[in-house]
């Protein structure tokens, strides 16, 4: 009996992961979704038009037997959520080594940069590179001009790092991030902060929605040492998430596939930032069809 009761314990945990996966796969999945144009927009309380709601569509049409839930929230909450265990997927994360230690995650996009918004009488006093992109760690640690920026929001893993390392009487705020995101940018209208952190989509979008935005002087600069950034669905490391995060993997392997995957994506991109990111997005999708190292989503502790 000692003997055969190992192996029975081994067998009992595989069904039971295999069962957590099927309940995972066929039951209601809730995607959690922050109002963030254009890569989410809401209309009537529900994702619409945005980059991340036609891969997230995409994913959900592929995926008949389940029925899907669509919640907005913010990212504060989204991750809190997941933080408990709760049965939700956030699908709006920026990918980073801390979060993928904490979360089960895949990478459904890759986007542009992050770039400098800044107040026009600033930009000349920024220290810049030989290709007149701003340097982040000589800004971070200035005391002059004053920084704005969101509470708890990644900004790719080089700038996060640079944050965390800036001078302790760095000028910098961190503020709640509204949905729809445009309060950081009025506040930088007003006066009440001389730059912030954004994708340049993102403020062009808000431009086109508040004329006191498109009447302001603020530019749009490039940062050195800006590189694409990684855009995934997180769910809990739990049973629960490990079955939602492989299904929905296994499903993005054959979606990306699709030639339309990124025409969401590019209708809200200008001719030069497509050009910029074409190689980019051709070395993610030769990536993305492959099969995913089973490894990546060992079971929950």
């Amino acid at each position: 009996m000692p003997l055969l009761a190992h192996p029975l314990r081994r067998l009992l945990c595989i069904v039971c992961l295999l069962l957590c996966s099927a309940t995972a796969q066929s039951a209601t999945i809730t995607w959690l979704f922050w109002d963030f144009p254009p890569g989410t927009l809401v209309s009537g309380g529900q994702p619409s038009e945005g980059y991340i709601d036609a891969v997230i569509k995409m994913l959900t049409q592929a995926w008949p037997e389940a029925q899907h839930q669509l919640v907005t929230t913010s990212t504060d909450n989204a991750l809190a959520s997941l933080n408990r265990g709760v049965e939700a997927c956030y699908v709006s994360a920026i990918m980073t080594p801390e979060r993928e230690r904490i979360y089960y995650m895949t990478q459904t996009l890759l986007v542009e940069p992050h770039s400098l918004i800044a107040r026009a009488e600033i930009a000349g006093k920024l220290a810049k590179n030989a290709q007149a992109e701003v340097l982040p760690a000589q800004l971070f640690d200035r005391t002059d001009v004053a920084g704005v920026l969101a509470q708890n929001r990644s900004y790719s893993p080089l700038l996060d790092a640079l944050l965390d390392k800036r001078a302790s009487n760095a000028s910098i705020s961190r503020v709640r991030q509204v949905p729809g995101t445009s309060n950081i940018l009025m506040m930088l209208a007003s006066g009440r902060g001389d730059y912030t952190l954004e994708y340049g989509t993102s403020f062009q979008y808000q431009l086109t929605q508040h004329p006191r935005l498109s009447n302001s002087a603020l530019v749009v600069l490039p940062i050195a040492g800006g590189r694409p950034v990684p855009v995934g669905i997180a769910c809990p490391r739990t049973a629960w998430g490990r079955g939602v995060i492989q299904k929905a993997d296994a499903l993005l392997v054959k979606l990306a596939r699709r030639p339309d995957y990124f025409d969401a994506w590019k209708r809200w991109q200008p001719a030069a930032m497509q050009k910029t990111m074409a190689p980019h997005i051709s070395a993610f999708l030769r990536q993305r069809v492959l099969p995913t190292d089973p490894n990546k989503f060992g079971p929950p502790p």
